[in-house]
Formats: C-alpha cells, structure tokens, sequence
C-alpha cells in the first residue's frame, strides 16, 4: 500500500493564525495532486502555559487546522503538549481504525536550561497498519547555547524519550523536526545574504551546524533530510520577507527541519521539501515535507507489533457492577 504523508513545522512566535492556514496544510505541491493519507502538524512557541499537559484543547491553531482539514476528511486522531510546544495528528476517516494503539509523550530540557524553559519534545506514536510510526516535534536551545549543547538535547531527546513504553529508535518510521536551532557555522551575515541572493545553497548547506551534526553522528545519526533549495527560515521581520534588522542582527539560519528514519531503508521517499515564504506573520517561515510510504499490510490487518502483543489478546471488561439483593 502506497500512502503519502505531510509534515509541517513552523515556529509561529506566540501569534494566533493570522492568516489563512489553507496553503500551509493544502495538498497541491503532492503528486497529482493527491489527497494526503495523514498530516502532522507541529508548532513551537504558539503559546505558553505554565505546566506540562497531555490535556486535549481546542485552541486557536488546532481550530483552524481542523476547520480546513474536516472539510477533507480528516480526523484529528492525536494532540500533544508541552509549554509552547505542540503537535496534532490528522488521518483521513478511511485509515483512522488502522492507526492503532495511539501514544504520546513530553520531554522538557530544563535540564539544559532554566525551569521554565519552553524547550523540549512532544511526541506521537502509533502502529500504522503493520508499520510503527513516530512524529516528534522539538524545540531545541538557541543560539545563545552552543553547538555541543544543541547535540546533546537532540542525543537526550533521541536516545532517552519513550513513549508507550517503546524507545523513538525502537520505531520503523521515525519523523524528528521542529525548530532545531541549528545555525551556519563560520559564515559572516554578509556572506550568508550574498550565498542567499545567488541561491547558492550548496555552499550554503556546507556550513550548516545540522548536516555537519548528522555526517559525525554527533546528533540524529541514520536520520535523513530532503535536499534543501530554499532560503533561510530564520530570522525575519514580522510583516516581510526582510531578514533580521533589529539591534540584534540575527545571521539568517535553517532553524526549521524535518528528518527521518526509515529502518528498512526502502519505505520513506521525500518528494516535497520546501519553506512556505509567503507566510509573514512570525520572524520563522514553516517548512513543510512530503512523503511517500510503501506500507507492508496484510490483506485483513490484524497483524500486531511484537512490542505490543498482548494488546492483542481479546477482553471483556466490564463498566459497571449491579447487585440485586430480596427484601
């Protein structure tokens, strides 16, 4: 079975959806213009609540996707959240009895930072047909923090977090992104925006803090990414397609990813990957990716994960118990 995914990811600044959310969730960079089969949505810094919450809430973000994405078929079958962080999981009605023994889970990097840090991961898994899948939305530290500590919260993240009792690398199909807060290394502002004005990003993504992560397996080691041929995702000024020109002058960066894993190696393709630049309302650009999954299903899908056998052993449970007594 053939289905196609779409992730998003987009640091919206602690603003509400401003503008139409139709472009970010639309399906026509796919195929033949093909419906999608699921849509992962996460978002960082979309608001700040003072505690961790699995607590399903119908915000404004989570509205708006589900007021386009209904009008499609979807089913919003899973919500997480942790402070400013947050990720829903949308299926089409026909595949919501195949995604099966839905999780989540949260990780805070307080660790690393302070306290009340907005930092951190929320993650969904699930058995998706015979596959189990695994979305992960992170907010990894800022600039301020350097390069080796950015790799340590992304090797915490992939190597520590469980969810469902089931370890992020224990899964066949493992999407990671976010706002990674990866930066260009050795590359004055100058340089960025001249590499930039020539769409030059081969040279650009020669000095990308990530990619160099990934290839000395310092973070995210195995993890995949589609090739990058748009501009920087970070930082702009709110209402334009300016780069930063506040005092701080922050260096335009590729704050905004998506990565993945595929454990048999012949399962996940990228088709799409690409920043959605005409959305202007936070000083990020979402990046969106496209994926086409070559699903293993059996012809009546009663196959169960291994890891999860024995949720497969029939029950009767009852609700309640009624005792009659005589007079």
């Amino acid at each position: 079975m053939r289905l196609t995914i779409k992730v998003v990811t987009w640091n919206v600044a602690r603003q509400p959806p401003t503008e139409t959310l139709e472009e970010l969730l639309s399906n026509t960079n796919n195929n033949n213009s093909r419906e999608f089969d699921l849509i992962a949505v996460g978002l960082q810094e979309y608001q700040l609540f003072p505690l961790d919450t699995q607590i399903f809430q119908w915000d404004t973000w989570t509205l708006e996707c589900a007021k386009i994405l209904r009008r499609r078929k979807f089913v919003l079958v899973k919500q997480c959240k942790l402070l400013a962080l947050m990720l829903n999981v949308f299926v089409q009605q026909q595949h919501v009895v195949h995604f099966r023994h839905v999780g989540s889970n949260s990780m805070n990097l307080y660790q690393w930072l302070r306290p009340a840090s907005n930092k951190g991961a929320v993650a969904v898994n699930a058995i998706f047909y015979n596959n189990s899948i695994c979305f992960i939305n992170c907010h990894l530290p800022p600039a301020g923090f350097n390069w080796v500590i950015r790799n340590e919260t992304a090797r915490y993240i992939s190597q520590s977090m469980t969810i469902s009792n089931r370890a992020i690398l224990d899964h066949s199909i493992i999407f990671i992104f976010g706002d990674l807060n990866y930066r260009l290394h050795d590359l004055s502002i100058s340089a960025i925006k001249s590499l930039v004005n020539i769409a030059d990003y081969h040279q650009l993504m020669g000095h990308d803090q990530l990619l160099k992560s990934i290839k000395s397996r310092q973070a995210f080691p195995g993890f995949l990414e589609g090739e990058i041929t748009f501009n920087p995702t970070y930082k702009y000024n709110i209402g334009s397609d300016l780069f930063d020109s506040s005092a701080k002058n922050r260096p335009p960066a590729y704050c905004d990813r998506i990565l993945f894993y595929d454990q048999s190696g012949h399962t996940v393709s990228i088709t799409d990957y690409r920043s959605l630049s005409s959305y202007k309302q936070s000083d990020h650009k979402p990046v969106q990716g496209i994926f086409k999954l070559n699903m293993i299903t059996n012809s009546i899908d009663h196959h169960c994960d291994p890891a999860i056998d024995h949720h497969c052993v029939p029950v009767i449970q009852f609700s309640r118990l009624t005792y009659w007594f005589n007079s």
